[in-house]
């Protein structure tokens, strides 16, 4: 028995450091597939493909209904009692009951992509909206295979098809939006990516089934064994528990894709009233790209009066193009220092589970115990950071002309900068808060993130986005500001409720704040470094590599001179990432 159940542990490990390998995975692809994007689709483009994805994610909350998770709860516990065939009867009513949902969502969606296009003030969203309403379908499909697998401790399957649909969107979303993109222009560029997306989730279904397939003899094998309690218990019964599992999860789940449609709301609403944005040579640009005859129209007074609906299309797409260069050009780059910090955090998680046990067991502390290892992960992680966050905000200019010059017109360009230096902090904040969130996960208390996120969404992030979008002057960057006050708040809360959980006054966040002053150091060099290329002349690329090894050179020998970085820290991030030789511990 005891083998039996350090195997499970061992596979449970396996299983989480395979996801968090996947997340990274996943994350990276994500992100570069929008900078080739961008290129091929332009401002325009992204902009309106962004606008489809809030209410996509809403309803792909609400179909899935936090069944995936309710699942592998289930089934893992089934397993446990040795009931394999009450755990594989609960995957079947969760898999009949989200095809069910998923086509129903689908449809409601796709019929429903005219209303979108009515909100947005964008009839050019709706074949967007359309084209990945069927990806609703096929993800809850897959949510359940994903539930049933992760309840076995199979995590293989789901990282294998996570992965595989990074890679199918990004070659088919790449190829579609090219060749739709060169005949029907940013529109129809924009809905070949999201057929990309769809063709991806659909291949991904077609993988997670081939691989049930596969292990469906070994499945079947295991189902006369244990109790018989399956045979006693409807369906409806199963589904219905399932249902109250995960309902809790869904409404939790709902909070940030109805904040992100409500941003979305504000956001592009705002926009189209600030007519400091608008002006006669973009609207003549406007009209030439669509072949529209503009003679005569010399003001936007002009193109308001006598060509109403031109107008109103150009100032949509003017609208559309900032919310999307924030959305799918700024976030993307903003989020993936985080891989960084998952792989870190949830390598990192049985270790403080298990001193939060012992701890709890013996009434004593074991070498670091909670307290240390919660510290040493915040320091870690804000140690990884707090150079991109650097880095993002003084090389804002140049990582987006290498990244998008010719994407962008110069004040598209000059928004992007603008909103990426806002955002920079934003790096540093999200990672102490998804590590907070995660340590709370290996000490029990995995409810209290959620909490954290949805009232701090509501409480200041939405709150924030109305205020600071009405103003003409603040306009887009609204967002960011509001998003960027959103994760400090979220991170204080997440690290001050940690360090009461733990018992540790204030040791985790001081640990949290311990990179700020080599940071600081580094911002320094990085800022006359810039002054000096520039005064002698250079491309972005090579200012930006320059600054960039200044920088590193300079936060690395603060961090070494005040001690954060020593042998002991190196060996624990060699541990966690690279785990393989201290399998013992």
């Amino acid at each position: 028995m005891g083998n039996k159940t350090r195997m499970r542990a061992t596979s449970i490990v396996k299983g989480t450091l395979m996801l968090s390998v996947a997340g990274v995975a996943v994350r990276i692809l994500g992100a570069v597939f929008r900078i080739p994007l961008t290129h091929i689709i332009g401002a325009e483009g992204i902009g309106i493909y962004s606008l489809a994805f809030p209410l996509y994610n809403l309803f792909l909350v609400i179909a899935s209904a936090g069944l995936p998770s309710a699942v592998a709860a289930w089934v893992s516990k089934s397993v446990g009692m040795g009931d394999y065939a009450l755990g594989y009867k609960g995957f079947k009513a969760a898999l009949c009951f989200l095809f069910a949902t998923g086509t129903l969502f689908a449809a409601v969606l796709f019929f429903s992509a005219p209303l979108v296009g009515a909100a947005t003030h964008n009839a050019e969203v709706v074949p967007i909206v359309r084209a990945i309403s069927f990806s609703v379908l096929f993800v809850s499909v897959i949510s359940a295979f994903r539930g049933f697998f992760q309840g076995m401790c199979h995590m293989t399957p789901t990282a294998i098809s996570q992965i595989w649909e990074q890679i199918v969107k990004v070659g088919a979303g790449l190829l579609f939006a090219y060749i739709m993109g060169k005949r029907g222009g940013y529109v129809w560029g924009a809905t070949g990516a999201v057929i990309g997306i769809s063709i991806s989730e659909f291949t991904g279904l077609l993988a997670m089934i081939i691989m049930f397939l596969r292990r469906r003899g070994e499945i079947l094998a295991l189902l006369p064994q244990g109790g018989t309690r399956a045979t006693g218990i409807k369906y409806t019964q199963i589904l219905g528990e399932l249902l109250r599992m995960g309902i809790p999860l869904m409404l939790g789940s709902m909070v940030i894709p109805v904040v992100m449609m409500c941003d979305q709301y504000i956001v592009i609403h705002s926009l189209k009233k600030t007519e400091a944005l608008y002006t006669i040579e973009g609207f003549l640009e406007y009209c030439a790209s669509l072949g529209i005859s503009a003679k005569g129209i010399a003001s936007i007074r002009d193109a308001k009066i006598y060509m109403g609906e031109a107008f109103e299309g150009y100032v949509s797409s003017v609208a559309a193009s900032l919310y999307g260069i924030y959305t799918g050009s700024v976030m993307p780059l903003v989020n993936l220092p985080s891989v960084l910090v998952m792989s870190l955090s949830t390598s990192s998680l049985p270790v403080v589970a298990r001193e939060r046990a012992v701890e709890l067991s013996l009434n004593q502390k074991r070498g670091m115990g909670t307290a240390g290892q919660c510290g040493l992960v915040m320091k870690i992680s804000s140690l990884m950071l707090t150079p991109f966050a650097v880095a993002f905000f003084f090389l804002a200019e140049d990582i987006m002309s290498v990244l998008y010059k010719g994407a962008y017109t110069p004040f598209e360009m000059e928004t992007a900068v603008s909103l990426l230096k806002i955002s920079a902090p934003s790096v540093l904040l999200m990672g102490i808060f998804q590590s907070a969130a995660t340590l709370m996960q290996a000490i029990s208390k995995e409810r209290v993130p959620p909490i954290i996120t949805s009232l701090c969404s509501l409480g200041v992030r939405l709150p924030l986005t109305v205020l600071l979008c009405m103003l003409a002057s603040v306009n887009v960057m609204g967002v960011a500001i509001s998003n960027l006050a959103f994760f400090a708040v979220a991170a204080i809360i997440g690290v001050i409720l940690l360090c009461v959980f733990i018992k540790d006054k204030g040791g985790a966040g001081i640990s949290a704040a311990a990179p700020l002053l080599p940071g600081g150091l580094m911002g320094c060099v990085m800022y006359f470094t810039l002054y000096a290329c520039k005064t002698l002349g250079g491309g972005s690329a090579l200012r930006a590599v320059i600054s960039l090894i200044t920088g590193g050179v300079a936060y690395l020998t603060g961090c070494i001179f005040t001690g954060l970085v020593d042998k002991g820290n190196v060996s624990y991030v060699k541990g966690r990432l690279f785990k393989g030789r201290r399998r013992r511990e």
